[in-house]
């Protein structure tokens, strides 16, 4: 029996107690107090920086608000000795300069901070859906940390597609890729910084301006960004589908001279194309082509091969039989 003052417990509260009493992790409790205590010390701080983070983001946006640049350089100062690598606050200082117009106080945190690309390309993405111009500027100076992330690139040439302004995005690639240390990058590199050349040279394409996709290829080569395969492979597709089969045809002979050479989906696409213009003959000679020059096709290819010589077959039979 196990008394409580003058009273007898129960049976049944008595094993409730006895289990309770018994769990691991009552035992650990038990055990490691100091280990919890410091858990729990942990938890609270955490909960508490969380709670501090808001509200100086909160007082940021009411700062930028009410344009009072004292408070905003009051909250600055404390991330020099707190939240020292938050990248909500420093986006909050960011945005809250830029509300105010204060370009060189953003430019100076820029360049104190030496931010990181990831900060500076979410500042730019959320500034360029308000202010192009000051996305642009902004930009500009982040050059002045490091060679620009092609992931910045990519978003920049994003939003000129996006509104349509191809002439934009065709000056801004030109301009910054005349500056990259093309001679002193990996390939690697070179091909991450093609990714937007790729994007725009298809949005050409889209709005049927294949001159202009020709053009933008002759464009990178003087710039000494070698255009690549996936590139090639788009302005053949975009050819090909606005029946410029002749000038499609024309650089699938360059790029065997010049290089890169086709592969299987270079000519897949070619192939696809001619079959459906009926252009028997010039068909003949890509099918004659491409069993010779690719050693190892995909099995995409060859497929397409052979139901192309099926229906190559046909077309000859119909035309003997009239």
């Amino acid at each position: 029996m196990l008394r409580c003052g003058n009273r007898i417990l129960p049976s049944r509260l008595q094993s409730q107690r006895s289990y309770s009493t018994s769990t691991p992790q009552a035992q650990n409790q038990r055990k490691n107090p100091i280990q919890n205590r410091s858990v729990s010390i942990e938890r609270d701080r955490t909960e508490r920086y969380s709670e501090w983070k808001q509200r100086l983001l909160n007082l940021l946006h009411e700062s930028a608000e009410n344009m009072d640049v004292g408070l905003i350089e009051r909250i600055e100062s404390l991330l020099q000795s707190e939240f020292t690598n938050n990248q909500p606050l420093h986006l909050g200082i960011l945005a809250a300069y830029q509300r105010c117009g204060l370009k060189e106080k953003q430019k100076r945190f820029l360049l104190e901070k030496k931010l990181p690309y990831e900060t500076i390309r979410i500042h730019i993405a959320s500034t360029m859906k308000l202010d192009v111009p000051a996305a642009m500027w902004f930009f500009q100076q982040s050059k002045q940390i490091r060679i620009p992330h092609p992931l910045i690139w990519k978003d920049i040439v994003d939003m000129f597609i996006d509104v349509n302004q191809l002439e934009h995005a065709e000056r801004f690639l030109t301009l910054e890729t005349n500056e990259l240390p093309i001679p002193h990058m990996k390939e690697e590199d070179l091909n991450n910084y093609r990714i937007p050349w790729g994007k725009f040279i298809r949005a050409l394409g889209k709005n049927g301006k294949v001159e202009e996709q020709l053009q933008a290829l002759e464009q990178m080569r003087s710039l000494g960004l070698l255009p690549n395969l996936i590139i090639f492979n788009i302005v053949l597709g975009s050819l090909g589908n606005h029946g410029h089969v002749d000038l499609m045809l024309r650089v699938l002979s360059d790029m065997k001279t010049d290089g890169p050479q086709p592969d299987s989906s270079t000519y897949s696409a070619v192939i696809n194309v001619l079959s459906t213009k009926d252009e028997i003959e010039k068909l003949n000679e890509v099918l004659t082509d491409a069993m010779l020059n690719i050693e190892e096709p995909q099995l995409e290819l060859w497929g397409i091969i052979v139901q192309t010589l099926v229906v190559f077959k046909l077309k000859v039979q119909v035309e003997s039989s009239s």
